[in-house]
This record gives C-alpha cells, structure tokens and sequence, in this order.
C-alpha cells in the first residue's frame, strides 16, 4: 500500500444470478473508506489547508460472468470457476 495511507476499509455488495448449474453472471460494487497516512509528513500541509478533507475513498464496479465446473458437487467452491470480469475503479 501507499505510504500515503493508513488503511482502506471496503464494502462490497455482489449481486448475481445462476442461469443453469454451471452458468453464473453478476455485478458488483464496491466502497472503500480510507484516511491518509500524516505520519509521514507529506498530506500534513495539504491537510491544514481551509476546505481540504483528509480522507479518502476507493470505488469499484463491474460484472462477472462464471462457468462451474463442479456443480454436481456438494462442494463448489468460486475458485473452481472461471471466466471474465470486467470493471471500473475510481
């Protein structure tokens, strides 16, 4: 991570849908909250400025789409799965 922070927590919503069992498709979005880091000397002057914030935040979105390979299985864990994904950060 950036020396610039001190963290980032995320929250993540995952909607999705199984067309068949094998077939998966979904979106996804994502909110980081962070702050940064005025340990190291470098946001602290932007920091005392009037009108700046010093936080920050990570935003992510996209979709997914999953072939399963296991999906007779009892078990099918994700990583059994394959296919694209595509997305956005800001």
């Amino acid at each position: 991570m950036d020396d610039m922070l001190t963290g980032i927590v995320p929250l993540w919503v995952d909607v999705g849908y199984r067309f068949s069992p094998i077939s998966y498709g979904g979106l996804y979005f994502q909110h980081g909250f962070g702050s940064l880091n005025t340990d190291s000397g470098k946001p602290e002057s932007v920091c005392t400025s009037p009108g700046v914030s010093c936080s920050t935040s990570d935003v992510r979105f996209g979709f997914d789409l999953d072939v399963h390979f296991a999906p007779a299985d009892a078990f099918d864990p994700r990583d059994i799965a394959a296919g694209p994904r595509n997305g956005r950060k800001y």
